[in-house]
């Protein structure tokens, strides 16, 4: 698709205060006398974290770019990036519908945030002055327009799908080389008491080992 395609989404201004963001990875944006904060920050290991794959020259189609870390990562590296983000006045969000959580309260709330977050890559889309371009769609409902791609990366996001396995098929259908697939595992928030406790929350909700007493 050319760059001036419908399916292109736009910064919704021309400047976004940085008050209106929020960042998911910490990030070095060029303007900033200090990276904002971020529930990540993969900057001393990223290379690791991406399977030290070459992209340069290389046309790299991303799920998810949240506020952009990867992106703007590969594109110095020398990619062509092409992002799906999920549209939210079209799509809702791939959540499971607890029946004792008030689902729709978080939905909101998430969406509000996501708000924020995709004001965070417009605005460092804007600082690194990148060429890189976002599509607002939905992973099992790419425009039948959407070209064949070098690289596929999905880091991070199949955690969030109803069906991740459809997700990977839908990628991989515009791929031509190899895909990027990275998960939670080995992935760790940044050292802070509200992810400390929620770290332990978890492990305390963990779930006991399965053991295979099957006879051998």
């Amino acid at each position: 698709m050319k760059n001036n395609s419908p399916f292109f989404a736009k910064p919704p201004s021309d400047s976004i205060p940085l008050e209106d963001c929020e960042f998911y990875h910490v990030m070095d944006i060029p303007g900033l006398s200090e990276p904002p904060k971020g529930l990540f920050d993969l900057r001393k290991g990223v290379n690791e974290f991406l399977g030290h794959v070459d992209f340069k020259n290389k046309t790299v189609l991303e799920l998810g770019p949240a506020s952009g870390f990867l992106t703007f990562h590969i594109e110095k590296m020398g990619g062509d990036v092409t992002s799906i983000e999920l549209d939210h006045k079209k799509y809702k969000w791939d959540i499971v519908k607890r029946v004792k959580h008030n689902w729709q309260e978080e939905l909101n709330v998430f969406v509000k945030r996501e708000k924020k977050m995709r004001n965070s890559y417009w605005y460092a889309h804007k600082a690194f002055n990148s060429k890189s371009k976002l599509i607002l769609s939905h992973i099992n409902d790419l425009p039948a327009e959407l070209e064949i791609y070098d690289i596929s990366l999905m880091c991070t996001v199949l955690l969030h799908l109803q069906n991740p396995f459809l997700g990977i098929q839908n990628m991989l259908r515009h791929t031509k080389e190899k895909a990027v697939i990275t998960e939670v595992g080995g992935y760790t928030r940044i050292k802070s008491f509200r992810n400390t406790i929620r770290n332990l929350i978890r492990r305390i909700m963990r779930p006991p080992p399965v053991h295979d007493f099957h006879s051998r």
